[in-house]
């Protein structure tokens, strides 16, 4: 018996996550913007401040999580002390969440955009030549090409 398949699809309930491969459960969200205050944008701190945070706070410390988390450059929610009122709603984009490892996908429309992976797809080999083309990119004469769903 093949294994089962679940692809992931906007507004599924649950399918096969792109991050962990199991068919599971998915939490949707929708995003609404905040504007950064003035004098003020996104950065992304350098790998040297995990020595900073080791020398100022105890280990195993919830800012040193943070840090880490920001460090590996994943999506990841982070819950605030504090309350913003938002009235611009991100539209055509929405994350899903994956029950069984937490992790999220990011959509734009209804593509995947993260996580991307790779799906290799090997046409069969008794496929018509005039078909068989469609699943080989001409700059690569290979077999594995990327999926438009990620």
């Amino acid at each position: 018996m093949a294994p089962k398949s679940a692809p992931p699809e906007l507004g599924a309930n649950s399918f096969g996550c792109p991050n962990c491969g199991a068919i599971a459960h998915q939490t949707w969200f929708m995003l609404f913007l905040d504007g950064f205050k003035k004098d003020m944008q996104p950065w992304m701190p350098g790998d040297d401040i995990l020595e900073s945070i080791e020398k100022e706070f105890p280990p195993q410390n919830d800012v040193m999580e943070y840090f880490k988390r920001r460090l590996s450059r994943r999506p990841f929610g982070q819950e605030t002390e504090t309350t913003t009122w938002v009235t611009v709603q991100f539209d055509n984009t929405w994350v899903s969440k994956c029950y069984s490892c937490g992790e999220f996908g990011v959509w734009v429309g209804d593509e995947l955009i993260y996580p991307q992976t790779e799906i290799s797809i090997t046409p069969n080999e008794e496929m018509p030549p005039e078909i068989k083309r469609d699943f080989i990119p001409p700059c690569c004469g290979s077999a594995s090409r990327k999926s438009s769903f990620y």
